[in-house]
């Protein structure tokens, strides 16, 4: 089995230094390699080799390397090593249509939870080639809500990350009462946002929301991950006040 690599070549670029959640120094760099051989007939070839230093060593690849510097990578692998990946799961936030914001948390996005009527539906003769019933699910809860603008904090501060441990171990997540992780944060109703044609009306403009929802006091809502929920609503309204 091999165990013990040893490279050498120039970095392509300037290392990238950056601290993860807890501080820890983390540098990526990535060295072209010449191989040893030219095929017949060919040009000597190149491999780009990704590289990443951890802790003191990352301090020093960023402090004393840049792009075109020569440097050896030595690794030797023993019993007991670990590799341990740390994915950062910080709360984040995209803009959408009308200047509305997602709620994401590492690779997933979330929606808002709210209570489902589950109604089962006569689908009709003219129809009856898809079958003889259908379900149309609807909100038993309210759900137009504009998420109260965090700009003026940070975000670990407006949005309250939840985990139930014993729902991680649930069988099936894909429903809102199976849903193992959450996020709270303070919100408002807008009252004029209401449903059309069965489904929520026109989006509110973000930012510029205010008067409507002045004397509306503020609640504290769920958001639970996207593949959770039916009935979605991923894209809130910001109410600057």
């Amino acid at each position: 089995m091999l165990n013990h690599i040893v490279i050498m070549g120039r970095l392509t670029r300037d290392p990238e230094l950056r601290k993860t959640p807890s501080g820890t120094s983390v540098a990526s760099f990535t060295l072209a390699v010449d191989r040893d051989f030219t095929p017949e007939g060919g040009e000597k070839e190149t491999d780009f080799i990704a590289c990443v230093a951890w802790k003191g060593t990352a301090d020093f690849v960023s402090g004393y390397f840049f792009k075109g510097s020569m440097a050896v990578v030595d690794r030797e692998w023993s019993d007991g090593d670990r590799v341990v990946l740390d994915l950062p799961m910080e709360v984040s936030l995209s803009e959408w249509y009308e200047n509305s914001v997602a709620v994401e948390r590492g690779p997933l996005v979330y929606a808002l939870k709210m209570k489902e009527k589950w109604v089962k539906c006569d689908i009709g003769e003219e129809n009856s080639i898809y079958g003889k019933d259908y379900w149309e699910v609807l909100p038993e809860s309210p759900w137009n809500y504009g998420i109260i603008d965090p700009a003026k904090s940070s975000l670990s501060d407006c949005f309250e990350v939840k985990v139930d441990e014993k729902l991680l171990d649930s069988e099936w997540y894909w429903n809102p009462e199976s849903a193992p992780v959450s996020i709270m944060v303070n919100a408002k109703r807008i009252p004029s946002w209401t449903l059309y044609n069965g489904m929520a009306g026109p989006q509110p403009y973000s930012r510029m929301y205010g008067p409507d929802t002045k004397d509306v006091p503020v609640e504290r809502i769920t958001l639970i991950p996207y593949g959770c929920t039916t009935l979605r609503i991923s894209e809130f309204p910001v109410i600057k006040e």
